[in-house]
């Protein structure tokens, strides 16, 4: 294997997805990274998966193959078995992974088609080359997407993988602007296990409260993408447990059936959004106004942060846009 070849393997062993602008980036180069992708895949020792061929603008995603780890447990001449070990390499967790990916895929075809519903002028729509949308319905969605965030990360050496996302979003006509965060539901996880991560961020959410000028609670939304009517039921009812339970306020928790997202083609002032709330079905962010004031970034905090030149984390990755 030539230099290249011999930086990239390691690197997917470590991180058992990557796509090749993160590669080039922790590596400290992107010249060589593509070609060196290639080069492995043509000798078996690495594998690509595309999650969209209709969307360009979706890094394809590579991870090591078996016959890969062997070739770096002969190069380093340690036993295959040792390597694998030491690095958690089993098929079963890369499976995991590219169900995370595919997860990632979902969110960011919705995020971008609620790009779309922004004027061809606002956003990062002219960006990712999104097809014109003719918008004969009413009420117009009036916020804009600002930016968005996706991140992956793998517990220890446990093969469940975690997922969440965030986006920052201005109002088109007020200039209010809030943080959302989506959750992408995972049939394989039972939600009550969940429990305890979700009462921690309804915690974290009245330590950042704000009030508007009329004195109302603002807190940033939560949408979760659930995979079928039981399971948004679930989460509902998990919900409000937690807010009586500790005796807390609510943020605002829009929950819809994935299927049902898919059938409007992301269409944002659908009434397919089940509020916690209220306990009825409404257009997407209808009870939200937004903070005033200059507009923030995102609040959202990776998980674990990304590092470079070799030092060993939990595997922990991120995609943005």
């Amino acid at each position: 294997m030539w230099l290249g070849e011999q930086k990239v393997l390691p690197a997917l062993l470590e991180h058992p997805y990557a796509d090749p602008y993160w590669l080039g980036e922790y590596l400290g180069s992107r010249s060589y990274t593509t070609r060196a992708l290639q080069s492995l895949k043509r000798r078996g020792y690495a594998q690509g998966f595309t999650f969209s061929r209709d969307a360009i603008a979706l890094k394809r995603v590579w991870t090591i193959t078996p016959e890969g780890v062997k070739a770096l447990a002969k190069l380093r001449g340690v036993p295959f078995k040792t390597l694998a070990r030491a690095h958690s390499f089993r098929r079963g967790r890369v499976a995991w992974l590219i169900l995370a990916m595919k997860r990632v895929t979902r969110l960011r075809w919705w995020m971008k088609t609620l790009e779309g519903f922004n004027p061809s002028n606002i956003g990062m729509r002219n960006a990712l080359a999104l097809k014109p949308l003719t918008l004969s319905f009413a009420p117009m969605w009036k916020w804009q997407i600002v930016s968005w965030q996706e991140e992956i990360f793998v517990r220890a050496r446990n093969q469940r993988v975690g997922f969440t996302g965030a986006a920052t979003l201005c109002h088109r006509e007020n200039g209010r602007w809030l943080t959302l965060y989506i959750h992408v539901d995972d049939a394989n996880v039972p939600i009550d296990a969940q429990r305890s991560r979700f009462a921690r961020w309804v915690r974290a959410q009245q330590e950042s409260a704000a009030f508007d000028s009329e004195g109302n609670l603002i807190l940033s939304p939560l949408a979760v993408l659930a995979q079928d009517a039981y399971r948004l039921n679930e989460y509902a009812t998990m919900f409000r447990a937690i807010a009586l339970d500790q005796h807390l306020v609510v943020p605002n928790i829009y929950l819809a059936l994935d299927e049902n997202i898919k059938a409007t083609r992301g269409n944002p002032v659908q009434p397919i959004w089940y509020s916690v709330n209220s306990g009825e079905n409404k257009m997407f962010l209808a009870d939200d106004r937004g903070f005033e004031g200059e507009l923030s970034a995102s609040s959202w905090r990776l998980i674990s942060p990304r590092v470079k030149h070799g030092k060993k984390f939990f595997g922990c990755a991120r995609i943005r846009d």
